[in-house]
């Protein structure tokens, strides 16, 4: 496998970062950001070029990429204060619609040594991020990045290595296909990618060339219509001994729920890392609350009954646009400040009382009366 690359070496006289590093001996210049009321420095530096801040991550849509019907690559050509990523993170990507900022979490999927970032996107039904950027994202495009995050990377171990993915989730693992290869890595790797059929296989072509080159690399291609779902007896038929390997997990929940309970049972959980694109089931205590009380949004002066959801759908039942990325409690965009009232933890089970205290609206359900600063 060879990662194109889709640049030539940038001239400095010429390179819009090396002219925007002249600017930043002026960030944070009390006198500049005066004279530069009421829109400040950067805002200045965008009209000149787009891809100017003297802090934000901004990033050029250099190349789009059709990698199935309804999955979309973006290369990103970044400006200077991107500090680049390990491979298996996510990036918050905002692009604006209809005159407004909107935010989503996305996977890296190029490898860490690529000039260029390259974001996977695979379209969704209601999706307005993903939707937007299948239909109206186009080359030329300037879009804003947040530092790379996440703790979904790999592991340092001697074990070799098995990946087990699904749909989208392909997108982290990919990353760390690509960075291994660049690195001519000799530690042997195993993947299990579920797919309903071949053509929504995001990246087939490339693991199966991937599988051609590297004689440490196996491709498990399995065909959800052909072959079922993952089971205990298909990770045995196809993965020989599972146990003397360090296994990275990362799909759709309902996959993920089977990979962790055979797990759970094989007494191997604490050999399975993972990444969650979706929430799992929530932990409901034996004897749940009744679902009472209000929502109470006191900068907004608006409150709505508690429905049982999250505060975040709650907090948009009520007309309100809190800001938010990956809706599963990892990117902490949607943190908010509880003054009063319990909370219940949709991951965990936890309940919440303190005041005051910092909550993912994602992953916050009421319990009684809840007050928001919002």
């Amino acid at each position: 496998m060879t990662n194109t690359n889709l640049t030539t070496q940038a001239n400095p006289k010429t390179n819009p970062n090396s002219q925007l590093q002249g600017w930043r001996k002026f960030a944070g210049n009390e006198l500049l950001e005066r004279l530069a009321t009421p829109h400040g420095v950067s805002q200045y530096l965008e009209n000149i070029n787009p891809l100017w801040s003297l802090t934000d991550i901004r990033a050029k849509v250099v190349a789009r990429q059709q990698e199935t019907a309804d999955a979309t690559t973006l290369v990103l050509k970044t400006n200077g204060n991107w500090r680049g990523f390990t491979a298996g993170q996510f990036v918050t990507l905002s692009v604006e619609i209809n005159g407004r900022q909107v935010s989503r979490c996305y996977s890296i999927s190029s490898a860490e040594s690529d000039e260029r970032v390259r974001i996977t996107v695979r379209r969704k039904q209601g999706g307005e991020v993903s939707n937007f950027i299948a239909d109206h994202v186009e080359i030329g495009d300037v879009v804003s990045l947040s530092p790379a995050a996440g703790e979904f990377v790999l592991p340092t171990t001697d074990k070799p290595l098995l990946m087990i993915a699904g749909g989208s989730g392909i997108t982290p693992i990919m990353s760390m296909l690509r960075s291994l290869d660049w690195a001519a890595s000799k530690q042997p790797v195993t993947l299990m990618y579920y797919a309903r059929e071949t053509a929504t296989a995001i990246f087939q072509p490339e693991l199966e060339q991937l599988a051609d080159k590297q004689g440490r690399f196996v491709l498990r291609m399995v065909n959800t219509a052909e072959q079922g779902r993952y089971s205990n007896k298909q990770l045995d038929k196809l993965v020989e001994d599972a146990a003397n390997y360090q296994t990275l997990l990362c799909g759709p929940a309902s996959l993920m729920a089977a990979v962790e309970a055979d797990y759970e049972q094989r007494g191997l959980s604490d050999q399975l890392l993972l990444e969650r694109f979706t929430l799992p089931e929530p932990r409901i205590p034996e004897n749940p609350d009744v679902v009472s009380g209000d929502v109470m949004f006191s900068h907004s002066e608006r409150y709505v009954a508690n429905s049982g959801e999250n505060l975040l759908e709650q907090a948009e039942a009520a007309g309100l646009q809190p800001e938010f990325g990956c809706r599963r409690g990892i990117c902490h965009r949607c943190t908010c400040t509880k003054s009063s009232g319990t909370v219940r933890d949709a991951i965990t089970g936890e309940l919440s009382a303190t005041p005051n205290e910092a909550i993912r609206l994602c992953v916050s359900v009421p319990v009684g009366d809840v007050t928001l600063d919002i």
